[in-house]
């Protein structure tokens, strides 16, 4: 099991979610963020929201094969579970990137 990261690593974690919101348009701060989550003494990222869209699925299984291959496969059998379907429909894509395909 990997150590637990430092009180500075964790905030860098939770403020790049911060950083990342505000940048789209959603006012965020340290405390008001709901991506990252600390819990003894460890960080989790909150991927509910994001599992019921196919292209963030996608992307999600990719990055846990390479980051972190054991929680990849605890999640794949989470993913088998019907209220975790995709639904259909996009994500919302904040207007300034709009023009983007």
């Amino acid at each position: 099991m990997p150590d637990p990261l430092t009180p500075l690593g964790r905030d860098v974690f939770r403020q790049g979610a911060v950083t990342v919101s505000n940048f789209i348009n959603l006012s965020t701060t340290l405390r008001t963020q709901r991506f990252f989550f600390v819990a003894a003494k460890r960080l989790f990222i909150k991927v509910t929201g994001a599992v019921r869209h196919s292209h963030a699925r996608h992307l999600i299984r990719r990055a846990l094969k390479m980051v972190e291959p054991s929680t990849g496969q605890a999640l794949e059998l989470l993913l088998a579970d019907p209220r975790l379907a995709p639904e259909k429909g996009h994500i919302r894509r904040p207007r300034w990137c709009a023009s983007f395909p």
